[in-house]
């Protein structure tokens, strides 16, 4: 059994900068052991930071340098150069992603699935394919109006998710959600449309949920 929130009290002061945490905070935990909590500001900051590392996109990270652009057209934004820098090259990347998801868009959903899932009664599909010798899926879920993909290796270290409009023709595909580096998003998405190109099936899968 997990632990919860009950049994573990909500943290108090920001691990890293000492700061109240009574606006909010972000917790890591190592299974049932919370490692740290840290304030909103300072969990962004350790994001940028770990994202200069690896290069892997996490989902806020993402949305961080999204809000980032939309700022600078107002002349606001991040004033830090480093950061500002960071999250320039974050959403570079999330751009190029964008263009992959809209290619992705064109080859599986409007190359033949979305005629195949509109008619079904079932929500949850699923495909296999293999990039370098790695098995990986693509998982896909229809509720509501809306479908996601999520593609990702069978180790499950890495993702991208895209979601789009179940009806209509027009293109509205954009990101959902990701971890992954630039190079290994694009490579997930391009992989998934030459399999789809050669054959690869989606069939039905329960198991399928919202991810």
């Amino acid at each position: 059994m997990s632990e919860t929130a009950t049994e573990t009290p909500d943290p108090t002061h920001c691990d890293r900068c000492g700061a109240s945490l009574e606006r909010g905070w972000s917790e890591r935990w190592s299974g049932k052991k919370r490692i740290h909590a840290w304030c909103i500001p300072c969990a962004d900051r350790e994001r940028l930071e770990e994202y200069a590392k690896t290069g892997e996109l996490t989902t806020q990270v993402m949305v961080r340098a999204s809000i980032d652009n939309a700022l600078r057209e107002y002349g606001k934004g991040v004033t830090c150069p480093s950061e500002r820098n960071l999250l320039a090259r974050a959403w570079a990347s999330t751009e190029a992603i964008q263009r992959a998801a809209k290619d992705f868009e064109r080859a599986v959903w409007f190359g033949g699935l979305a005629e195949q899932v509109r008619a079904a009664e079932h929500r949850g599909w699923r495909a296999g394919f293999q990039i370098a010798g790695e098995k990986h899926d693509v998982l896909v879920w229809s509720c509501a109006g809306r479908v996601v993909f999520t593609i990702e290796p069978a180790d499950e270290s890495r993702h991208i998710s895209v979601i789009c409009a179940e009806d209509g023709g027009e293109s509205t595909m954009g990101i959902k959600g990701i971890m992954a580096t630039e190079q290994q998003a694009i490579a997930m998405l391009a992989g998934a449309c030459v399999a789809f190109a050669s054959g690869m099936q989606f069939e039905r899968d329960d198991k399928v949920g919202m991810f």
